[in-house]
């Protein structure tokens, strides 16, 4: 009878010895692999190969045609190699009037391909700009959200090429932004030994007169 008694004081010590354990190492272990994370994310992941994504975003203004009076801001985002996901968002000086985004119908790869002429810029009946042919074909996995002169892109897994590409219209002389130029913000992820890495997007803007006859 002692021995058992004994016996079962040793079991249920260790029964409280182990709920100890779990309620002191579960939240460390927690922080503990969070850190770690945060240490890979912004310390180690920076110095490993990954995939270097960008955005490029050219305006046009243009001055001849139907479309005289019309902005347009091209962009293409080129992944750099396969991400898990990536986050544009972009304000634009005028309201948003027309927008395309997607992928090209033909993969366009080099860097001389880039630019407006896979669009037909005019108007539409109603006298606002607009894009006039489908020149990128939508894709699952790029959803885009425009409000008044704000666009928000997100994609999910998107390989290397071919590029998200898109055009933005807005009218010349409407001006919501002090310093008359987009303002960019944006992000991708990929990952790397099973980690989840974040950049931020590397952005470049360029300007350019477009003559539509």
């Amino acid at each position: 009878m002692s021995w058992s008694s004994s016996h079962q004081r040793q079991i249920q010590a260790e029964k409280l010895t182990r709920r100890k354990d779990r309620y002191l190492w579960g939240p460390c272990g927690f922080v503990l692999g969070w850190l770690a994370s945060l240490i890979f994310n912004q310390s180690i992941a920076p110095l490993l190969p990954g995939p270097r994504a960008r955005l490029d975003l050219t305006q046009a203004v243009i001055h001849a045609g139907n479309a005289t009076g019309c902005t347009s801001y091209a962009f293409k985002l080129m992944p750099g190699g396969d991400l898990d996901s990536s986050y544009i968002r972009i304000a634009f000086p005028g309201n948003i009037k027309d927008v395309q985004i997607g992928f090209p119908l033909q993969a366009i790869t080099s860097e001389s391909d880039f630019g407006l002429q896979a669009w037909d810029i005019g108007r539409n009946p109603g006298g606002e700009c607009a894009i006039h042919g489908q020149a990128v074909d939508i894709q699952e996995g790029i959803t885009f959200v425009k409000v008044t002169n704000v666009l928000t892109i997100r994609t999910s897994k998107i390989a290397e090429s071919p590029p998200v590409m898109g055009i933005v219209l807005v009218p010349t002389h409407e001006s919501l932004i002090a310093s008359g130029k987009p303002i960019f913000t944006g992000n991708y992820q990929y990952i790397k030994w099973g980690q989840t890495v974040t950049r931020n997007l590397p952005f470049e803007y360029f300007t350019e007169t477009m003559k539509n006859d």
